[in-house]
């Protein structure tokens, strides 16, 4: 492991950044690079999604309740995507607060 430590910081003291870029076209042609990189952005992409579905959610929960205690926020990140566009439809609908229980399970 020493030695990749080591190859890095002289690569880092001797390259320039156009050695740096010509390297990096090199090794993105890898399929291996190009795999990781896909799997990357999707994961991101889904990440985001979820995690501003969530934001939506109890912030509107927040509108319609004022005070909505942690455990409803926590509950929500656990959610998967269909069930957070289900609570999302449906929050409308929830007169109290304790009724979102029902879809938090």
């Amino acid at each position: 492991m020493s030695l990749i430590s080591d190859i890095i910081v002289l690569a880092d003291k001797i390259l320039t950044k156009e050695d740096i870029s010509d390297i990096w076209e090199e090794i993105s042609m890898l399929k291996v690079i190009q795999f990781t990189e896909e799997k990357g952005i999707e994961k991101g992409i889904e990440k985001g999604i979820k995690g501003g579905m969530q934001d939506i959610i109890y912030k509107q929960l927040l509108i319609k309740f004022k005070n909505v205690p942690d455990e409803y926020k926590e509950q929500l990140e656990k959610q998967g995507q269909e069930k957070l566009e289900i609570i999302g439809m449906k929050i409308m609908e929830i007169k109290k607060l304790d009724e979102l229980k029902e879809y938090l399970q």
